[in-house]
């Protein structure tokens, strides 16, 4: 009887295996971008603009974990859902700034941090892509210049 039982757990336990493995892995997707739908799977794409895409597709759309990289050179690394930028990332301007934080809809919306090349950051809420809300805003040296409340990407602060 114990023999049967255990056999029969450990099948039930290998029937599930595939499919665990399914959720985490997504099959490659076939080939060069022909503006082909893709629908669960992963690959590397080379958009028409020269525009480059590696990550999951799912529904023929970029979602899940991906790197889009443009042709001058600009990255966003992160989470995508429906084709856009949505939940954490970072993305790495051509002028050497970095945005590291949330994305809703392609934009910086929630917590984030920007860093300029000079070293200048700004640590803080955003919404539609600008500081709005709490912030830091810290020198290139590290130490605090100003905190208070940004609107629409103004300091309103002391």
């Amino acid at each position: 009887m114990r023999k049967s039982i255990l056999a029969m757990l450990l099948a039930g336990m290998s029937a599930n295996a595939p499919a665990a493995d399914e959720r985490k892995e997504l099959p490659s997707c076939p080939g060069a971008y022909d503006h082909a739908t893709w629908t669960n799977c992963t690959g590397d794409v080379t958009l028409p603009s020269g525009h480059t895409y590696t990550g999951e597709f799912r529904d023929g759309r970029y979602s899940g974990q991906g790197t889009f990289t443009t042709p001058d050179g600009q990255i966003y690394v992160g989470e995508y859902k429906d084709g856009k930028p949505s939940g954490r990332g970072t993305h790495r301007f051509r002028g050497g700034e970095k945005y590291v934080g949330e994305f809703s809809e392609g934009r910086y919306n929630g917590h984030g941090a920007f860093t300029f090349p000079d070293g200048r950051k700004y640590v803080g809420e955003y919404k539609d892509g600008k500081p709005n809300g709490q912030g830091i805003e810290y020198r290139p040296n590290g130490t605090v210049q100003r905190t208070g409340v940004w609107e629409n990407g103004v300091f309103n602060g002391r």
